[in-house]
Formats: structure tokens, C-alpha cells, sequence
């Protein structure tokens, strides 16, 4: 197992497409808190970034962290499908368990890296933007929960893509998946008039949670577990699919 990580990790880090997505990705949320500063100047008004720190813990709900997120772990996972080489990695001994897990980590390895990279750049613009007055009261608790929501990403579009097996389909899946759950979820929600909101379930709705570092350790705390959840399910899902399905 841990020669095939080895493996899986050097071809990760020779895929250009880590680099460009996760380069985009920072880019936008840079941008976003740019944009934030120049609308509140112009309209003479608070901005929603306060503080380098502020920017830092908000970079993850810039957008589009879902849709990137699902075209790196598509290109991770389908090329061994499309190159036809999965059944060189199982007749070297390893099980498609194993198989499995390794892409699993080797996807959350590399959604990870495009989070840093993106706090990284925010905290650099906050930075010079705005200075570092401000600390979000939760921004360490909330970091955290950063990381296993993108993990969760991860794991998500990595059982998705041993699924479908084509880059481009699993791109798309990840991409349209999340959009239509919501809104059938939405509807649902509205429907039922329930206490209880379908909504809160969803890992889009726990992004928006855990990109404020004001929200409360208890919200933090169900978006953490929820993130959990997802990652356990999805990759036993994934590995009772991938055990059935011919390579």
C-alpha cells in the first residue's frame, strides 16, 4: 500500500492540471476579496472581508471550490480507467480496495492543496488590503472544518468518478450532481415545512457555514461531523461499486 501511494503521489504532482486548478481556484479568491474591497469603497459601506485573517477563513466560499474540486479528483481517478493501467496496479498484488484508498488519498491530498493554496493567496491580498485587525472569533475551529469539508469533496467525487469512469463524464456528474440535489432538496425543504431542513445535509450548505469564522463552534462542530459522514459513506460505497464492476 504504501509503494502504491508512492506512485499514485508522483503522478499526482507531475499532473499539470493540479497546478492550473488549483492556481484558478486561489486566483478567483483573491479576486472575490478584491472585488469585496472595491464594492465597499464604492458604495461607502462595511465590507463582508475585514481583516487578512478574515479573507484567509472566507477563501473557500469564494465559489467554484466544488466544481474545480470535481475536475482535479475526475483527472486523478479516470486516466487509469482510460489508459486502460488498472489491471497493471492489481496484478502487482493489490486488491481494488487497496486501489481504491489510494486514489481516495491521493484525491483528498490534492483537493487539500488546492484549499491551502488558496488560503495562502487570500491572506496575502487581505493582507495588503486590509492589514490584520481583525481575527475571526472561530478562524482556527473553522480552518479545521475546512479541511475535512474539502475531503469530503474529495471523497464525493472520487466515488463518483470509479462510478462513471470517463474523465469527462465524471466531470460533468460532479459538476451537475451538487446543483440538482440542492434544488430538489430546496423544494423538498419547501414542501415539507419542517423544522428540520434536508438543506443542512447537503456539503454546499456546510461550506457556507464553515467559511465564516463568526459562526458557532456548535454550527462548525454538525458541519464537521457531517463531512465525516460523507467521507466514511461515500468510500464505502465506493469500494463495495468498485469490487463488482469489471475493470
Amino acid at each position: 500500500m504504501g509503494k502504491l501511494l508512492k506512485f499514485e503521489s508522483r503522478k499526482l504532482f507531475r499532473q499539470k492540471s493540479l497546478y492550473i486548478c488549483s492556481l484558478i481556484f486561489a486566483a478567483w479568491s483573491s479576486l472575490t476579496v478584491v472585488i469585496s474591497y472595491l464594492v465597499s469603497k464604492m458604495m461607502h459601506a462595511e465590507a463582508s472581508c475585514q481583516s487578512a485573517q478574515d479573507a484567509m477563513v472566507g477563501a473557500i466560499g469564494a465559489g467554484m471550490f466544488s466544481t474545480i474540486a470535481a475536475i482535479v479528483v475526475a483527472l486523478i481517478v479516470c486516466k487509469d480507467f482510460q489508459w486502460k493501467t488498472v489491471r497493471n496496479v492489481l496484478t502487482k498484488g493489490y486488491t481494488r480496495n487497496q486501489f481504491y484508498l489510494a486514489k481516495l488519498i491521493i484525491s483528498e491530498i490534492a483537493v487539500l492543496c488546492m484549499l491551502i493554496l488558496s488560503w495562502i493567496v487570500s491572506f496575502i491580498t487581505g493582507l495588503i488590503l486590509y492589514g490584520t485587525g481583525y481575527t475571526p472569533e472561530n478562524m482556527v475551529y473553522a480552518l479545521v472544518a475546512q479541511i475535512f469539508v474539502a475531503s469530503a469533496f474529495a471523497a464525493l467525487f472520487n466515488m463518483l468518478s470509479f462510478l462513471v469512469r470517463s474523465t469527462g463524464g465524471s466531470i460533468a456528474v460532479g459538476i451537475i450532481v451538487p446543483m440538482v440535489a440542492g434544488t430538489i432538496v430546496d423544494l423538498i425543504d419547501v414542501a415539507a415545512k419542517l423544522s428540520f431542513k434536508f438543506s443542512d445535509l447537503l456539503l454546499s450548505s456546510k461550506v457556507n457555514v464553515v467559511y465564516k469564522g463568526s459562526a458557532s463552534t456548535g454550527d462548525i462542530t454538525k458541519a464537521l461531523i457531517t463531512a465525516l459522514c460523507y467521507i466514511a459513506i461515500t468510500a464505502f460505497i465506493g469500494m463495495i461499486v468498485n469490487k463488482k464492476r469489471e475493470v
